[in-house]
């Protein structure tokens, strides 16, 4: 392995038994895990944290098993680890979901399962002796219950609260195979997974791409439910989400074109640049590629002749749908400064610091 290249763990566990719990076996669970570890180990390199993935852990084993991950002496900042669970999901009254375990008894379900916001503290663990424990770069929780799309909110949730707290840098994705109120099939999850990131197909990312995006891998997803007329939909939440080395692109085979500013190359490598095409991606800032901006002519028109107006002193505010291109819209209409007198990219910042920059 390359000299500072990230290390790439999974941590697998699911429980398929539930003794204390009527009628709630759940048979696909082994093959899920298996699914998982030939998807993450064989194919992208993957070590299993732990040594072997969890089957039937008892609450108690779950959190120890996490907790003994993030505190062990070994970790360290380029580290990427995948954290999957397959199993029963309850939403409480709270909106919170907890992740079923081996022991759980549906009357205590605060003391005998897992909750997701629990699972996120995890994360960023407790300094110890005023030594701050070292972080990993990213965390991708994958949530293979029903309902757990209320479950990856919980967790984008708590580590949106712990990275206020830490101000650390740790990536963030949690992606859930249901949405919040759905309940999900059996088996299903793992083999649109494998099928969309191994992208035999090519569907996803270009030959300059070296990683995929997980937004690209949500979007993929949902429309292999959709061809297939499955209900079910993927839900994807995350904090500081930032493109790393979870994925490798397999498509990736041609290097990026010389003459590219570095911003533009990262974009590429990245996939939030395709085929001359600027796509909004908030895992990074792109540069502006001049001759790729194309459609919205009217808008575009429109927002820039206002700017040339000086005695228009009325507001002007663009909106869209997610990926509808605002962004590109924007940095088209800034271009090299022109009548602009300040632009701010205001992702991640407060209120404070924009009143600060202008």
């Amino acid at each position: 392995m390359p000299e500072g290249a990230a290390r790439r763990f999974a941590f697998l566990a699911g429980t398929a038994e539930y003794p204390a719990i009527a009628d709630a076996t759940l048979a696909s669970v082994p093959a899920d895990l298996e699914a998982m570890r030939e998807l993450l180990v064989d194919h992208f390199g993957y070590e299993i944290a732990g040594g072997e993935p969890l089957l039937n852990p008892t609450s108690h084993a779950l959190r120890l098993a996490l907790s003994d991950w993030f505190v062990a002496e070994e970790r360290t900042p380029d580290d990427l680890v995948v954290i999957y669970y397959s199993g029963h999901g309850i939403v409480t009254r709270r909106a919170a979901l907890h992740l079923v375990t081996h022991d759980s008894r549906m009357r205590q379900l605060p003391a005998t399962a897992l909750s997701a916001n629990e699972l996120a503290l995890h994360f960023i663990p407790e300094d110890e002796d005023g030594r701050r424990p070292v972080l990993p770069a990213g965390v991708f929780v994958m949530l293979d219950t029903c309902y757990a799309g209320a479950g990856a909110a919980n967790v984008a949730s708590m580590a949106a609260q712990l990275h206020a707290q830490a101000s650390d840098g740790t990536t963030v994705f949690a992606l859930a195979c249901s949405r919040p109120r759905e309940e999900a099939d059996e088996g299903v999850f793992t083999v649109a997974l494998s099928e969309v990131l191994r992208n035999e197909s090519g569907k996803l990312g270009n030959t300059q791409q070296e990683l995929l995006s997980p937004l690209d891998v949500h979007k993929a997803l949902n429309a292999y439910f959709a061809e297939r007329g499955l209900r079910q939909r993927a839900e994807l939440s995350g904090v500081n989400m930032r493109v790393l080395a979870f994925w490798p692109n397999q498509r990736n085979a041609a290097p990026v074109p010389p003459g590219l500013d570095v911003t533009v190359q990262e974009a590429m490598r990245t996939g939030a640049v395709e085929s001359g095409w600027q796509r909004a991606d908030p895992a990074i800032e792109l540069a502006r590629v001049p001759g790729a901006f194309t459609g919205r002519e009217t808008a575009l028109a429109e927002l820039t002749a206002w700017l040339a107006t000086p005695a228009d002193r009325t507001l002007r505010v663009v909106t869209g749908a997610p990926g509808s291109g605002k962004s590109t819209l924007l940095r088209e209409v800034l271009g090299d400064g022109g009548e602009t007198d300040v632009a701010i990219r205001a992702r991640g910042r407060t209120r404070a610091d924009v009143a600060a920059l202008i």
